[in-house]
């Protein structure tokens, strides 16, 4: 014989209840203003426990605009300003309630104005360039990049070895070069948007620097002359030719596109020390040089007057000058004496060829040159300037 035996719970509750427990978690987040978002939560319990939230600690029914709970999480569909808050989902079922960790939800936005920005430069080539960027403030915090003549530039390249980020956004340019000139950009940018600098010229200027510097010259009075003195540098440096110890003869010079110094015309005062200055904004250089202007004399001709032209039916025609004596220093017109006193008077010449310098009594026709002597007279010559001095004992 069978028998069937039934079994039935005591209790009439069904199985045993789970309290909730919180299995995915919402998490933080910065998101773009009108952006959609959802705020995921789930968990689970017996029974399967009801799924609501909360915004700083108050709780979101669903008649609100916004957000909307579903299923699995809050749904923002465009997200405002005003869904900034702490968020928690909350989960609960007839066997106890479960709370998620806080979420943070924050609009993100980005300021306008940069806090530092680049300022346009000079540099000289060689030199470090620092370009200062202090990105609007924003959330999240930007992203800061630099442009360079609208592109973007590849910091992580390692052929850009020599321009670096500084202190996270400022841009250094070590031992600039004229490729690096161009106009500069800080760029910030976030989920809110994008914001650029003005842009800020930087250019690299290069050094005077003469590659073909002057040498002495000579050359014959009445010619031509070219004393070179070629520069480079960037920008192209100004050249300005002057003259050591006196002024340029102005009329007859003339400075060449290469920098050069041409003359025409030459006389023996043009004879001297030339100085050829080179600058630009980056730095300055300076070369000299000594012009002699001589004559090619005629011996039989050496005493005729200055700069003259003669031809001889025995010679080619011959150029050749001198220059009559003048008195350097003068000597005084009267001297007043006392008796027993020992008088010297100077007297030097100047010309071409080098004046002789004699002394004579009035109404004594011998001339007396440095180093004789004539009763109480006595005639010697300044080693030093060459200048001949006479000495009278009263």
């Amino acid at each position: 014989m069978l028998v069937c035996v039934l079994l039935f719970p005591v209790s009439g509750g069904g199985a045993e209840g789970r309290a909730p427990r919180i299995t995915e978690h919402p998490v933080s987040v910065v998101v773009a203003r009108h952006e959609p978002l959802t705020l995921r939560c789930h968990a689970d319990g017996r029974p399967p426990p009801e799924v609501s939230w909360t915004k700083d600690g108050e709780p979101l029914t669903r008649g609100t605009r916004r957000p909307t709970p579903l299923p699995g999480g809050l749904f923002f569909l465009d997200v405002a300003q005003e869904d900034t808050g702490v968020y928690r989902c909350v989960a609960t079922n007839a066997a106890g309630q479960a709370l998620s960790k806080n979420a943070t939800v924050e609009v993100a936005y980005l300021k306008h104005d940069f806090r530092a920005v680049p300022t346009p430069q000079v540099v000289t080539a060689g030199s470090t360039v620092l370009l200062q960027c202090g990105p609007p403030r924003g959330r999240p915090e930007p992203a800061v990049f630099w442009r360079k003549d609208g592109r973007t530039l590849n910091l992580d390249d390692g052929r850009q070895q020599r321009l670096r980020l500084v202190d996270g956004t400022n841009l250094a340019i070590r031992d600039a070069k004229t490729s690096d000139k161009g106009a500069y950009q800080c760029v910030a940018q976030n989920a809110h948007g994008t914001r650029e600098s003005p842009p800020a010229d930087v250019d690299v200027a290069v050094p005077p620097r003469i590659l073909t510097r002057p040498t002495d010259t000579t050359a014959l009075v009445g010619s031509t002359v070219v004393i070179r003195c070629e520069v480079t540098g960037d920008p192209i440096p100004d050249v300005l030719w002057r003259r050591a110890s006196s002024s340029m003869p102005l009329a007859r010079v003339h400075v060449l596109p290469d920098g050069s110094l041409r003359m025409t015309g030459l006389r023996l005062s043009d004879s001297g020390e030339y100085v050829c200055d080179a600058d630009n904004r980056a730095g300055a250089v300076s070369a000299s040089a000594h012009l002699a202007v001589v004559c090619e004399y005629t011996p039989a001709l050496c005493w005729a007057r200055p700069h003259a032209l003669t031809k001889s039916s025995r010679a080619p025609v011959s150029l050749f000058c001198t220059a009559e004596p003048t008195l350097s220093p003068t000597p005084p017109k009267v001297l007043r004496l006392e008796p027993g006193s020992t008088a010297t008077v100077r007297c030097g010449a100047k010309g071409v060829p080098q004046p002789l310098v004699m002394f004579s009594l009035r109404g004594n026709r011998t001339a007396m040159l440095p180093g004789q002597r004539l009763g109480r007279v006595a005639v010697s010559s300044d080693k030093a300037t060459g200048v001949a001095v006479v000495s009278l004992e009263v």
